[in-house]
């Protein structure tokens, strides 16, 4: 059964009544990774350090849960009618004296102002360790624990002349950076056909030819970007798919030139292969924005997440193949969590890979018995994505698939009562999933074709398809996404979906968790079914 819009309105005014999104401000600004690591002296003060600080919004979180039930209500003069990034500074950014304080206050401490955002409630910052420890009132330390050394505050933040108006701070610990979750491919010949293009992919998924036509969707990576000539148009022309790439594919680079080392940027640029490609393959039609950010680390990745919701807010969905352990990453949710309910004002979804290490997302393996899931997939205001793969013709769950219970978030109440695990009170991973195993999506770099795995395949595959989605209900972005989303799982899930019900995502490390019907922790709802999820979506 279709469920009508004042239905899912109604479901949505009951999540957002009980929605607690965000963790609690953590003053210390101490990643956990420092309990049980040893301190081994200060940071070099020589050492440039990229970070984003988010200033305390003038209205409280309800009003933007206010906002967000406004634009779903068929009965409310803000139904489907999105902010801009200035209005929702409008609404919720530092005053202009606030936020030119802010600034003084960087200029004063020999910090270099990057770019601070049009709507008042970031500014992306770099400076000297010195000085940004000076600004911070704190010391800037080297930790080193079992998996290696990495930077945080020795404790709690102290900016003169602002603790005011501080809301959080990304980047002044490394201990969590970013990762590609994307298996190294294996070289596979043109002649091979064993790998899955744009016609298998588009068939498996439904998607209406010559669909969403002026879309725009938007992917944030890092490392070395593909080659426009060699890479993208190779693949535009391996596949004959009808793209007109300087008029369809953007790259924008945030934060300078890469500054990864060389295997890492390599292993980045198969990331933003797959990535590109899949989106393309998917909406060949739509308009593709790929920002860069110039190191993993969790500053400039922020600091691209912050760019393109604030500057790339026609991007009505967005892919980010990258992630981190959840457990480290406390001191960075509540300021990305923000970002993401704008986002959501905006008409803007965020897709998330959730992993590639079935349910040991902070790799502490089978000895440990410590189930663990990826961030920011685990975020309640992103999907998350997990991983399907092929036996036969039978679309199953991919072992290698991220997905189970948050350690940081509580149960959205759009998960209520909702598959295996209903009453577990914590946000459950993965929302969706779609191809990130055997036989492999292609993939084309540089003259040949490879076979890629991983949730980074199907993480852009869904951010197509929700745009091809946002396309055929109007263009404007789409309200309410996760209430809507499980509404129609639960309603007419057996179409808008395809269910999986076989396999599970132990990885072989820890236990996983089975594929079943209905909603499950290893492949959400299920892959998409685009004609039909049009049909379904109010």
């Amino acid at each position: 059964m279709r469920r009508s819009v004042s239905a899912i309105a109604i479901a949505l005014g009951a999540i957002l009544a009980g929605c607690s999104g965000s963790p609690p401000t953590i003053a210390s600004a101490q990643p956990a990774r420092v309990q049980g690591a040893t301190d081994v002296g200060a940071v070099d003060g020589d050492q440039v350090i990229d970070f984003v600080i988010a200033l305390k919004l003038r209205a409280p979180a309800q009003e933007i849960n206010r906002l967000l039930l406004s634009q779903a209500d068929p009965g409310s003069s803000q139904y489907r009618r999105f902010l801009t990034p200035a209005e929702f500074g409008a609404r919720f950014g530092a005053t202009d004296a606030d936020f030119q304080r802010v600034l003084a206050w960087a200029t004063a401490h020999h910090l270099t102002v990057n770019r601070p955002s049009q709507n008042h409630t970031t500014v992306s910052l770099s400076g000297r360790a010195a000085d940004v420890a000076q600004a911070f009132g704190t010391e800037l330390r080297l930790w080193r624990d079992a998996d290696g050394t990495f930077r945080a505050p020795s404790g709690a933040l102290a900016p003169s002349g602002i603790g005011d108006l501080l809301g959080g701070v990304v980047g002044l610990d490394d201990a969590n950076h970013w990762f590609s979750h994307r298996v190294q491919p294996t070289p596979t010949p043109d002649a091979a056909g064993g790998t899955l293009g744009p016609p298998e992919l588009t068939t498996m998924y439904n998607v209406p030819p010559s669909a969403g036509a002026g879309t725009t969707v938007a992917i944030l990576g890092t490392g070395y970007p593909p080659s426009l000539k060699e890479d993208v148009d190779g693949y535009i022309t391996k596949f004959a798919l009808p793209t007109k790439r300087f008029a369809q594919y953007t790259q924008v680079f945030v934060g300078g030139p890469d500054r990864d080392d060389d295997a890492l940027s390599n292993n980045e640029y198969g990331e933003n292969l797959l990535d590109v490609d899949m989106a393309l393959g998917i909406a060949p039609l739509a308009n593709v924005i790929h920002v860069f950010t110039a190191t993993n680390a969790p500053g400039l990745f922020a600091d691209g997440i912050d760019f393109i919701v604030n500057n790339v807010p026609q991007a009505h969905a967005v892919s980010v193949s990258f992630g981190s352990c959840e457990r480290y990453a406390g001191s960075e949710a509540s300021t990305l969590n923000t970002l993401f309910q704008q986002a959501e004002l905006e008409g803007q979804e965020w897709f998330f890979a959730s992993g590639d290490d079935g349910t040991d997302g902070c790799k502490d393996g089978r000895p440990n018995k410590i189930l663990a899931v990826d961030w920011p997939a685990s975020s309640p205001w992103v999907m998350g994505v997990g991983g399907t793969q092929l036996t036969g013709s039978t679309e199953q769950a991919w072992s290698a698939g991220g997905g189970g219970q948050s350690e940081l978030f509580d149960k959205p109440i759009w998960q209520s009562g909702v598959g295996p695990y209903a009453s577990d009170a914590v946000r459950d991973v993965p929302d969706i999933a779609a191809m990130a195993g055997n036989p492999g999506v292609a993939t084309y770099a540089q003259g040949q074709t490879f076979a890629s795995e991983g949730t980074s395949a199907a993480t852009p595959i869904w951010t197509a398809i929700w745009g091809l989605l946002d396309a055929a209900k109007g263009g404007n972005g789409l309200p309410s996404p996760h209430a809507t989303l499980y509404q129609i799982g639960q309603s007419a899930g057996a179409t808008a979906f395809h269910d999986i019900t076989s396999g599970n995502n132990s990885a072989g490390v820890t236990a996983g968790f089975p594929a079943q019907a209905g909603y499950d922790l290893a492949t959400g709802w299920g892959s998409p079914d685009l004609t039909n999820l049009i049909a379904n979506w109010p």
